[in-house]
C-alpha cells in the first residue's frame, strides 16, 4: 500500500505492506503513551558539563538505563516517565500560573508561550485562558517572561502544597 505523508514541506510516498500496517496498528493499540524528555547532546558534551570522565558518565548512563530511567540512542538520551515522576514527586516543586489574555492578542501570546522551554502550557475554558505548569525553581524566571508578553492581562499563581493521591 502506498501512503502519502508530509515530510517537512513536501509530500512523500511511503510503501507499507499490509503486514507492516497491521503491526503498526497492533503496537499502537497495545502500547501505552509515555512522556519523555529528549536531550540531544553527545556523551562527550555531557561528561564535560558534569565534570566527569566519559567512562564515568557511561557507567551512570548504563545504570540509569537498566533501571528504566532513560533510553539512549545515537545522539540522544530520553528521560522516561519513571525518571520524570521520580524528579517531580521527590519534592512538591510545581507551580501553576493561570493567565488571562487579551482576546485580540491571543495568537501572539500563544506563540510566545510555545517558545518557553521547561513548561507545560494548556489552553483552558472558564475564567482564565491558559494554565502553565512550571518547576518552582524556574517559577520567577517564567513568571517574569510571561508577564512581559504583550497581551497578557493578568497572572495568578498557585503552588502545590501536597499531593492528595
Amino acid at each position: 500500500m502506498i501512503v502519502r505523508q508530509m515530510e517537512g514541506e513536501k509530500m512523500e510516498e511511503v510503501k507499507l505492506t499490509s503486514k507492516q500496517i497491521e503491526l503498526l496498528r497492533k503496537l499502537y493499540n497495545e502500547g501505552k503513551p509515555i512522556e519523555v524528555h529528549t536531550v540531544e547532546k553527545s556523551q562527550e558534551e555531557l561528561a564535560k558539563e558534569l565534570k566527569v570522565t566519559r567512562q564515568a558518565l557511561s557507567f551512570h548512563l548504563k545504570a540509569l538505563k537498566e533501571m528504566g530511567y532513560i533510553r539512549t540512542g545515537r545522539g540522544f538520551i530520553d528521560l522516561t516517565r519513571k525518571a520524570i515522576e521520580f524528579l517531580e514527586n521527590g519534592v512538591n516543586n510545581k507551580a501553576f500560573i493561570f493567565v488571562k489574555v487579551d482576546p485580540t492578542k491571543r495568537k501572539q501570546v500563544h506563540e510566545e508561550i510555545k517558545r518557553l522551554k521547561g513548561i507545560r502550557a494548556y489552553r483552558v475554558t472558564g475564567n482564565i485562558d491558559i494554565v502553565i505548569e512550571v518547576d518552582r525553581t524556574r517559577f520567577e524566571e517564567i513568571l517574569d517572561r510571561i508577564s512581559s508578553i504583550d497581551g497578557v492581562r493578568e497572572t495568578i499563581t498557585h503552588f502545590i502544597i501536597e499531593p492528595l493521591t
